[in-house]
């Protein structure tokens, strides 16, 4: 699973790099991303450690995630339709 969250910003650079995204956007934002990663992740372990539910700590959170997840990964591939002339 590790290996997809370090290829996906390669594919997804050059995608958005197709689109006409310029690479200065696009790595400014790789970069916020993973620096946010350095507060949420010891974050929500510390929240999943702190759960207590008939499923367990962490399988409600293995259940919720990969939905949301998928749509979020939709939304990443699939951009809006505009006009001719319209910028996002």
């Amino acid at each position: 699973i590790r290996s997809a969250y370090t290829f996906l910003p390669l594919y997804m650079v050059s995608y958005y790099n197709g689109l006409g995204a310029p690479l200065g956007f696009l790595s400014f934002f790789i970069a916020a991303a993973r620096s946010v990663d350095v507060i949420t992740d010891p974050l929500m372990g510390w929240v999943t450690d702190s759960t207590r539910t008939r499923l367990g700590r962490r399988r409600p959170y293995l259940l919720a995630a990969p939905p949301i997840y998928a749509v979020i990964l939709a939304l990443h591939v699939l951009p809006p339709r505009l006009g001719e002339g319209q910028a996002i």
